[in-house]
């Protein structure tokens, strides 16, 4: 369970640079 939570953080955090980097 932590380590899948872990990893969807990241893909949260991923998700939003790019967000941040196309706006």
């Amino acid at each position: 369970m932590e380590e899948m939570e872990a990893v969807l953080a990241q893909l949260g955090i991923t998700a939003a640079e790019a967000a941040a980097a196309e706006a």
